[in-house]
């Protein structure tokens, strides 16, 4: 059906319905009648991740290319020398603000904000230079899940963090493992975070409580 590589990275809906896929050095590629297509921006780069924002601008974060920005046909490819922390972008996501934010693979976490890009490193409080995953919660707060520290907290402009070393008061509890690859928040407005390793682990009334194989879960990996 014309994907040029099987093997498959991620994938994405786009708001217009339409599928995109990221393969392993053969691009990216979008599914259009009933077949898919080359998405010639990036058909020689290592696509890892596909976001498209609020105002139609399709980002795409590569495996040593840096980040994609494609607007109204035009295509700006940013990489360390214009700012960008690392070249390895893994994770994509605007916020209820309309703030870009960018996980790298090195570089921590980066904004990208009035056609610039803003980095946090420890001397922000954020911990972590691999970050695979943001989300936002119902009350605005920003998480990010990194690989090997655990999930970093972004509120009221500061950043605090989760991992199996502690937690921050008054909250009681650690996470069971410091690789955080997935975070939902279900109705009752508990987060559960997915780890590499350690289950899941749950946020609720500031007490984190970890669930396992041990507990009936099938699976001490857990990702989305």
């Amino acid at each position: 059906h014309g994907l040029p590589q099987y093997l498959i990275l991620s994938l994405f809906q786009d708001p217009g319905g339409k599928l995109w896929a990221c393969t392993n050095g053969k691009g990216a590629s979008y599914f259009e009648g009933g077949k898919f297509h080359d998405y010639e921006p990036v058909r020689d780069a290592y696509p890892w991740s596909i976001f498209q924002d609020s105002k139609g601008v399709r980002w795409i974060g590569s495996y040593g290319g840096g980040l994609y920005r494609i607007e109204n046909g035009r295509v700006t490819n940013y990489k360390k020398d214009h700012g960008l922390s690392s070249n390895g972008v893994f994770a994509i996501f605007e916020d209820s603000k309309k703030r870009i934010w960018i996980g790298t693979t090195g570089g921590g976490a980066v904004i990208f904000e009035n056609e610039g890009f803003l980095r946090f490193d420890e001397n922000h409080g954020f911990r972590g230079k691999y970050v695979i995953r943001f989300f936002e919660d119902s009350k605005g707060v920003i998480w990010a899940g990194t690989t090997g520290y655990g999930v970093n907290r972004f509120e009221n402009g500061a950043f605090t963090n989760f991992s199996t070393g502690g937690s921050p008061a008054p909250v009681s509890g650690v996470l069971s493992h410091d690789t955080v690859r997935s975070i939902y928040e279900a109705p009752d407005g508990a987060l559960w975070f997915g780890t590499y390793g350690g289950g899941l682990n749950r946020l609720k009334n500031n007490k984190i409580v970890s669930v396992r194989k041990k507990d009936g879960l099938y699976n001490n990996t857990v990702s989305d």
